[in-house]
């Protein structure tokens, strides 16, 4: 007889409201549709905070009905005494009418526990603007080393109006005084119409969250590159998982990123583009959990069908919940068999910057009416993974306790007749 999973969670997360010390200024954005015919709204947000944080980006556009977004953009690293801003460009695919309205546009933010970078535009000589692209060179001032830093900068006109908002094809990784060069393209409708740039803004690369369903649950899918990635959707038939992407305009081929849910760890993936397969790159992400599938999007192409082949029925189901700090993600198997050791994996991240926590303690229970379980534990690496034979069916009740995190978990495993059943409970 075969046992299942039925999961209940609570958290708490604190979010900053704040319209005076990060904002998006009424005369910084805009919305227009781009080359591929796609809604865009580009603008810049600021912050007078002294300390890194993450904007959340809320809008919403009356297009004959409202469309509500809600966008995690990249944080603001920089500290207040260098360009405390950062542009942001947000493609949305569900705009059907030619006259659009920006009703309201919003932004709140996160604090987030990560030292300033000081890394800034050269405006020098070296900073040369061709019809659609800019090459430039930054530079670390600060202490530190940084890794991964994509550009963001706002391209005007002659009259010193915002056209579009541009993304660093490389994402760079720059020590104390070191100087790196980047490339930067707009849209191609804006060529030849480009007088300067502004707002270079150094951040973390931009990671789209793409996440869609399969069997009436969340698959999680994050794309990352200078592209704009939307639309996921799963083929439950043929296991495929098919998405969009804007048109790549650049001279040279977007190194992108896909990070898709684990299903099976014996699965070989595959990205298809116009039904041609290319070159794919698949690695295990640390945590077990997810793939990390890379590969690149041709230069001055437009592909209108990506698929990615060769996922397995899925052997897991995964439960992603928040801390006050801490994002803990539960890999649990779809099927208990009695008398059969399982594994149950779990995964603790720092919120703010997504690295898996080392040294993690916690405490684990399992209960049956009565007390059958208790763990005081630590998760070395950030990843620890519980195995345990569970002698018959019926209800288990599973706890987890963090430090000083007052976050409790509950696992109830039942017999899943006719369905498995996955609930969500909110409370502090």
């Amino acid at each position: 007889m075969y046992l299942y999973i039925l999961i209940i969670f609570s958290f708490t997360a604190l979010l900053a409201n704040a319209y005076a010390q990060v904002y998006i200024p009424d005369d910084e954005y805009k919305g227009y549709f781009n080359s591929d015919g796609l809604y865009t709204v580009v603008g810049v947000i600021k912050s007078s905070e002294n300390k890194p944080v993450k904007p959340i980006i809320y809008l919403e556009i009356d297009d004959g009905e409202i469309i509500k977004k809600r966008i995690e953009w990249s944080p603001i690293l920089n500290p207040s005494s260098l360009a405390n801003e950062i542009p942001f460009k947000i493609i949305i695919p569900e705009v059907k009418s030619a006259n659009p309205v920006i009703k309201s546009i919003d932004v709140r933010f996160e604090e987030i526990d990560r030292e300033p970078i000081s890394v800034m535009a050269m405006y020098d000589d070296t900073l040369k603007i061709d019809d659609d692209h800019v090459t430039g060179r930054v530079i670390n001032l600060g202490k530190k080393p940084v890794n991964d830093v994509r550009i963001y900068a706002v391209a005007h006109d002659y009259n010193g109006d915002m056209l579009d908002v541009g993304i660093s094809l490389e994402t760079l990784d720059l020590k104390p005084n070191e100087i790196k060069e980047f490339n930067m393209y707009i849209d191609p409708k804006f060529a030849g119409k480009v007088a300067y740039y502004s707002c270079f803004a150094p951040s973390d690369p931009l990671v789209i969250n793409l996440t869609t369903t399969r069997y009436g649950e969340q698959f999680e899918v994050y794309a990352e590159g200078p592209l704009w990635f939307y639309n996921p959707r799963f083929d439950e038939t043929n296991n495929i998982l098919y998405i969009n992407a804007t048109n790549n305009s650049f001279l040279f081929s977007a190194p992108t990123s896909l990070r898709v849910q684990l299903s099976s760890p014996d699965e070989k993936l595959q990205v298809y583009m116009d039904n041609k397969p290319i070159d794919t790159f698949q690695s295990m992400e640390q945590d077990g959990m997810s793939w990390h599938i890379s590969f690149d999007y041709p230069a001055r192409s437009f592909i209108k069908d990506i698929r990615i082949v060769g996922f397995e029925e899925p052997q897991y189901k995964y439960i992603k919940f928040d801390a006050n700090n801490t994002i803990v993600t539960a890999q649990l198997p779809r099927e208990i068999i009695p008398m059969e050791e399982s594994s149950i994996k779990l995964a603790f991240y720092n919120k703010t910057d997504n690295t898996l926590i080392k040294d993690q303690n916690y405490s684990i229970k399992l209960f049956k009416d009565d007390l059958i379980l208790e763990l005081n534990r630590t998760a070395i690496n950030g990843i620890d993974t519980i195995n345990y034979t569970f002698e018959d069916e019926g209800v288990i009740d599973m706890e987890i306790n963090i430090p000083e995190e007052d976050l409790t978990t509950q696992l109830v495993v039942v017999p899943e007749f006719p369905v498995s059943i996955l609930i969500i409970t909110v409370s502090m």
